[in-house]
């Protein structure tokens, strides 16, 4: 079960957008670094270099495909049982945590 009981709290869904977005980060982190080190599995100047965007294509479509049940599932599941305010909570949890991702990063990224 996603929930312990039929009554959901609002800090429960909240929390467990919270982790969500922190799964998300996590995993989007992973995905750069796999990015990252495909210039070396995949040389640009190889006559193969087809291969590679193939490769990265394909990584795209999984990321994305991971990312909608990461972010989306619980959210649809509580849309479907008609708790419209906890699925919206569940939502704008995960992306306020993967917005101060995204400004820590940036931040960092002007300082150095």
């Amino acid at each position: 079960m996603l929930f312990k009981s039929k009554e959901i709290k609002a800090k429960e869904v909240i929390s467990k957008g919270i982790v969500a977005g922190l799964i998300q980060a996590a995993f989007i982190i992973l995905v750069c670094l796999f990015v990252l080190s495909a210039g070396a599995i995949f040389p640009a100047n190889s006559p193969f270099v087809i291969l590679g965007l193939v490769a990265l294509l394909i990584l795209l479509v999984i990321s994305v495909a991971v990312s909608a049940v990461i972010i989306f599932a619980i959210p649809a599941y509580l849309f479907f049982q008609k708790k419209y305010k906890e699925a919206l909570s569940y939502i704008g949890s995960a992306l306020i945590v993967l917005l101060l991702i995204f400004v820590v990063f940036v931040s960092l990224a002007l300082i150095f």
